[in-house]
C-alpha cells in the first residue's frame, strides 16, 4: 500500500510539473474507439473535423474501430440508429463524464436535424467533440458559448456551416487538466493491478 501511494504521488507531481509547461500541450493524445458501421458514410468527414477542432487546442485524437479498441484508457462511442423518443428527449448524444469511458451518439436524430452532406457530417463532428469534451473534462457542465453550449440555437447551427464552433478558454483548461487526471488514474490502476497479480511491484531503472 505504501509503495502504491508513493508511486501515485510521484506520478501526480510529474503531471503537475508537466502541466506547467505549455509548450508540451500538443503532446496530449486521446484514443477514441467508435462503432463505424451505422454511420459509416458521414463518419470519416466528421472524425476529420473533430480531429481538427481538438488539434487546434493541442489534443491529438487517435480514432480506432471498436473491434480494434485497445484495452483500457480509450473513450468508447456507440452509435444509435433507432433511438427511443423517451431516451434523453431532444438530445443528440449522451456521455458519462464521471464514468469517463462511454458515449452514445443518437445518429438517427442527427441525420434528421440536417439533411445531406456536408451538413450532416458537420453536425456529427460537433456532437462528437461536445461529448468527447464531457468525458475528458470529467464533469457534467456546459459553457455559455461555443461547442460546449448546452443547447445550440439556429445561429449556432448557421455558424457551424461557416466555420467550426470554438472552445472557450475555460474548456481548454479543463480538457488538458482532465487528460492529465485520466493518465494518473490509469497509471495508478495499472500499478494496483500489477501488485494484485504478482504481489509486488518493481521499477527498472536504465
Amino acid at each position: 500500500m505504501k509503495i502504491t501511494i508513493a508511486i501515485t504521488t510521484a506520478i501526480i507531481m510529474s503531471a503537475n510539473t508537466w502541466a506547467a509547461q505549455p509548450s508540451r500541450a500538443a503532446e496530449h493524445k486521446v484514443t477514441v474507439c467508435i462503432a463505424r458501421e451505422p454511420a459509416a458514410y458521414y463518419l470519416p468527414h466528421a472524425e476529420l473535423m473533430a480531429s481538427k477542432m481538438f488539434a487546434a487546442i493541442g489534443v491529438k485524437l487517435n480514432w480506432r474501430a471498436q473491434h480494434s479498441c485497445p484495452a483500457g484508457g480509450a473513450i468508447q462511442i456507440g452509435i444509435s440508429v433507432k433511438t427511443s423518443a423517451n431516451e434523453f428527449p431532444g438530445a443528440l448524444a449522451h456521455a458519462l463524464p464521471y464514468e469517463g469511458v462511454h458515449i452514445v451518439v443518437f445518429y438517427d436524430r442527427i441525420n434528421h436535424s440536417f439533411s445531406g452532406e456536408p451538413a450532416t457530417g458537420i453536425l456529427l463532428a460537433h456532437v462528437l467533440v461536445h461529448e468527447i469534451t464531457h468525458v475528458l473534462e470529467g464533469v457534467d457542465r456546459h459553457s455559455d458559448t461555443g461547442v460546449m453550449k448546452a443547447h445550440w440555437i439556429p445561429a449556432d447551427y448557421g455558424q457551424m456551416l461557416a466555420k467550426l464552433l470554438p472552445f472557450t478558454d475555460w474548456d481548454i483548461q479543463l480538457i488538458h487538466a482532465g487528460i492529465q487526471s485520466r493518465a494518473v488514474r490509469l497509471a495508478a490502476r495499472d500499478i494496483t493491478a500489477e501488485m494484485a497479480s504478482t504481489g509486488h511491484f518493481s521499477i527498472a531503472f536504465p
